[in-house]
């Protein structure tokens, strides 16, 4: 061998001392000529042997700790529904002021729907979870489990109201001058208000989105209480519960027939709810991703969905007046605040939640709202079709309830005279319009979220004019709502009562004015953020139609001056 091969040779040898993996393939575990081939298969066998064995303990574990979560989620049902239970068990027992009642109801469910929402979905109420189940948000198995939970807290609440405020415990049955059928009907339409809320604010992906979640779920569930309690409290005692019903009308000692009823009622409105929430709501039947979740900002709603939210939105503010000064009650600018809360939670970024064409005249005529002629006549005559719904249906309530309280009339109070009570509508619906154009604004530039309590900010304009001028106009501040109230006094008309139709031109008048008044001062008050809102999103429109473009495609005019980097330094 030559001095040339044998350095050659060298190198080959110092290669493989440093680099094994090089060797030749009889070198190779696994190859027919390897010495030692049985030690790497039997190391093959164990690490698939401790891959099984591990998959099998991760699998064991999360199967523990999912069973771990639903003891803790059924748990928390059987607690909450009882205390709930006991809430209201007790405020039908015990209070000496029982105008109080719904808001100590409302409490309640508020605080533990906050509390107890991320563990168990806290429904607390078997017409909620058997909404979240015809959505998808719960599984058919759990519901079993849960409503079993749910009705063992019922009638464990029932006995400690029986136990802690006997003799006078709550019998479930109508409210005198009601008819059953009259008690049975509020029961559906509130309990299908609170599935249609809980739906809307807790289970709809675009309005409680995981990645960002809403702040007010919680708010708008209990507040349906309040808007329920003081007027269908009346009729029926505004349980919608089934488990509330059974477990309040078993431990009483008393007749037990209506509290099956009722909670009949009460489950087939969650069928109802869900039909709403799907013609509302179509967009959350797209089975959703991760990214598309992010696009939910940039959806908008359907026409239809559109005009069907403003429909169902005034239908339920026109329904919770009504039936409110059908019961004479003491809290109707509450109660109807209420309702305009709850039903702005839920619909706020579907149709913009007006549910008042006064609101909508604003809107449009202060450039917050882009709609052409069409769309506003649309959005006027579907909040006219929900008043009108709701206006003949309190008007179609037992009529012997009107001679028994104060008439549901459109007119003026009584010492003063028409001129004052269209003055007070114009301002008050001029105010309720201004808050409504205000609060719906993003917190931050370039954000589509308000502030989370935009819903309380309107619904309290309601809250405050009720209160505050309610004796001089009745404190409608809607001239869909004046319709409804015309087409329940012809439908329920009182001997010696002037018909409604001849305030309607006065107050409607009054109203639409109002609502022009607050247009032209948010123009005032927020016309530097509209420009700054207008330039910056055609700004940002321009740099995405640059950034789509290849090098090429770009002409040399679409560099960005100085000048059109302007709207970027405004405050």
């Amino acid at each position: 061998m030559s001095a040339k091969d044998e350095t050659a040779a060298e190198a080959g040898s110092v290669a493989k001392a440093e680099h094994p993996e090089s060797a030749s393939p009889e070198t190779f575990p696994g190859t027919s000529s390897s010495k030692d081939e049985s030690v790497p298969l039997v190391e093959e066998k164990k690490s698939y042997g401790s891959f099984v064995g591990s998959s099998i303990k991760r699998a064991s574990l999360r199967m523990h700790h999912s069973l771990e979560m639903i003891k803790v989620a059924l748990c928390v049902e059987f607690c909450g529904t009882m205390i709930y239970t006991v809430i209201v068990g007790c405020t039908f027992a015990t209070l000496s002021t029982p105008m109080w009642g719904a808001t100590a109801q409302s409490g309640g469910l508020m605080v533990m729907s906050f509390v107890f929402a991320r563990i168990s979905g806290a429904h607390f109420n078997p017409a909620i979870s058997l909404s979240a189940v015809l959505v998808g948000d719960l599984s058919s198995a759990k519901l079993w489990m849960y409503w079993a939970v749910q009705l063992l807290g019922g009638l464990a609440g029932g006995g400690f109201v029986r136990l802690a405020a006997s003799p006078n415990v709550l019998e479930i049955r109508s409210r005198d001058p009601f008819t059953w059928y009259d008690a049975v009907e509020l029961e559906l339409l509130f309990t299908t208000l609170l599935c249609f809320v809980f739906l809307n604010c807790v289970s709809s992906k675009r309005n409680n989105p995981k990645s960002s979640p809403n702040r007010f779920s919680a708010l708008a569930i209990g507040f349906v209480i309040v808007a329920a309690g003081y007027s269908a409290g009346g009729v029926s005692g505004a349980l919608l519960n089934p488990v509330v019903s059974l477990g309040l009308g078993i431990t009483s000692g008393k007749p037990v027939l209506f509290s099956f009823v009722f909670a009949a009622a009460e489950l087939l409105a969650a069928f109802l709810a869900v039909g709403l929430f799907k013609i509302v709501r179509p967009e959350e039947e797209i089975e959703t991703t991760d990214e598309f979740e992010t696009d939910f900002d940039a959806y908008v709603s359907t026409t239809a969905a559109r005009l069907s939210a403003e429909a169902v939105g005034t239908f339920v503010l026109m329904l919770t007046l009504g039936v409110n000064l059908l019961v004479g009650s003491r809290a109707t600018p509450f109660s109807v605040a209420s309702a305009l809360m709850v039903m702005i939670y839920s619909l706020a970024n579907v149709s913009g939640a007006h549910f008042n064409p006064a609101v909508t005249a604003a809107a449009v005529l202060c450039g917050r709202c882009k709609m052409t002629s069409n769309e506003w006549l649309q959005y006027m005559a579907a909040q006219t079709a929900g008043a009108t719904l709701g206006g003949l249906y309190t008007g179609f309530l037992n009529s012997s309830a009107q001679s028994a309280n104060s008439p549901v009339v459109l007119t003026k109070g009584d010492g003063f005279e028409m001129w004052q009570a269209a003055l007070v509508e114009m301002l008050f619906t001029a105010l309720l319009a201004y808050v409504l154009l205000v609060a719906s604004l993003p917190l931050k530039l370039g954000t589509s979220k308000p502030h989370p309590l935009f819903g309380l900010i309107i619904a309290s304009c309601v809250t405050a004019g009720g209160f505050a001028v309610g004796g001089v106009s009745g404190g409608v501040f809607n001239p869909a709502l004046c319709f409804g109230i015309v087409m329940h006094t012809i439908v329920h008309r009182v001997t010696g009562v002037a018909s409604s139709w001849n305030a309607f031109p006065t107050y409607v008048t009054a109203e639409l004015v109002g609502g022009m008044l607050a247009a032209g001062l948010f123009s005032i008050t927020h016309a530097t953020r509209q420009c700054i809102e207008s330039r910056r999103g055609s700004l940002l429109s321009r740099r995405g139609s640059q950034a789509s473009q290849t090098p090429e495609d770009v002409p040399e005019t679409a560099n960005v001056t100085s000048e059109s980097r302007a709207p970027e330094h405004l405050p």
